[in-house]
């Protein structure tokens, strides 16, 4: 990921779906008042994503740069690292994370 935006894919995805009229533009927004998790997939170890800036800087776009803008301000960014050599633990800790996310209480 370059070190100023989002992957191309993800943005390709953002910029498709949450368009004006639907995700912004629109007042009061329609994803005002809701909740979102960002799950994500990455093939490398965590600590190259952290060390690098790339997690904070990801986690940054997705909550302040695309929901909040959108009015969604309770999202949760999670991504499931090291999908490659371990697969099976990723989605593990990805379903962990829905479900954590699921169960919290709704911020306000």
């Amino acid at each position: 990921m370059a070190s100023d935006g989002l992957p191309a894919l993800l943005k390709g995805w953002v910029d498709r779906v949450w368009n004006h009229g639907f995700a912004y533009g629109v007042r009061p927004s329609r994803l005002s008042g809701k909740r979102l998790l960002w799950l994500g997939l990455a093939g490398g170890a965590e600590d190259t994503f952290v060390k690098g800036g790339v997690h904070g800087l990801l986690e940054h776009h997705l909550t302040a740069g695309i929901s909040r803008y959108c009015g969604a301000e309770d999202a949760t960014v999670h991504v499931a690292y090291d999908t490659i050599d371990n697969g099976a633990d990723a989605l593990e800790a990805a379903e962990a994370a829905l479900n954590d996310f699921l169960a919290a209480p709704i911020r306000a």
